[in-house]
C-alpha cells in the first residue's frame, strides 16, 4: 500500500498567493490615487506609479494587477461623487453661521462697516435684497400682442386674396376672423 501524502507536503501549482491587502492599505491606496487624480493623473500614469520599484526595499510598490489599480480608481472616483453631493441646508447653515460670528466680531471691534458687510451678504444669502425697482422695459404689453395679431391677420388676407379665388379668399378670410374673435373671449 502506497502511504498517503500529507496535504501540507503538496507544492502549490500555478502563481504564487500574494498576502490580501488590509483595509487601511486599500484606503492608504485610494487616497493616493484620488490626490493623484486630483492633481490630473491619467491611468497609465496611476498604474505606472503602482508598478514603481520602491526606494525602499526594491519591491514593487503595490504588486497589484491593472484589473486591482482599476478598481482602486474606481473607489477614488467615487470620492470625487461623494464630495460633489452636498446638502444645501447644511451649507446655508454653516454659511450664516460664519457671517454672524463675523458679525458678532466686528460689532465687538466697532468695524460697523464689515458688520454691515456680513449682514448684506446674510440678506444676499436668504435672498432679503430683492430690487427695489423692476425693469419693465423689456415686457411685452396686451396691446402689443393685439397689434401683432392683427398685423398677421392682415398679411393672411392679402396673400389669400392674391392667391386664391375670391369666394374661396372670402370664405377662408371669414374662417380666419372667427376663429381670432373666438380666441379673445
Amino acid at each position: 500500500m502506497t502511504k498517503k501524502k500529507d496535504p501540507s507536503e503538496y507544492k502549490p501549482r500555478g502563481r504564487k498567493p500574494h498576502p490580501q491587502s488590509t483595509a487601511i492599505e486599500v484606503q492608504s491606496r485610494v487616497n493616493i490615487i484620488f490626490e493623484m487624480l486630483v492633481a490630473g493623473a491619467s491611468r497609465s500614469q496611476v498604474l505606472q506609479f503602482a508598478a514603481k520599484e520602491d526606494p525602499e526595499n526594491g519591491k514593487h510598490a503595490w504588486g497589484l494587477s491593472d484589473r486591482a489599480i482599476d478598481d482602486y480608481i474606481a473607489k477614488a472616483n467615487a470620492l470625487f461623487s461623494a464630495q460633489s453631493k452636498t446638502e444645501r441646508d447644511l451649507e446655508i447653515g454653516k454659511i450664516l453661521t460664519r457671517y454672524n460670528s463675523i458679525y458678532r466680531k466686528c460689532i465687538a471691534a466697532k468695524d460697523m462697516r464689515g458688520a454691515l458687510a456680513a449682514q448684506q451678504a446674510v440678506a444676499r444669502l436668504l435672498g432679503l435684497d430683492a430690487p427695489a425697482k423692476i425693469d419693465m422695459t423689456n415686457f411685452v404689453t396686451i396691446e402689443d400682442v393685439m397689434n401683432r395679431e392683427k398685423l398677421v391677420m392682415n398679411m393672411l388676407k392679402d396673400a389669400i386674396r392674391v392667391e386664391a379665388d375670391p369666394e374661396t379668399a372670402k370664405r377662408i378670410v371669414g374662417y380666419i376672423e372667427a376663429r381670432c374673435i373666438a380666441k379673445r373671449d
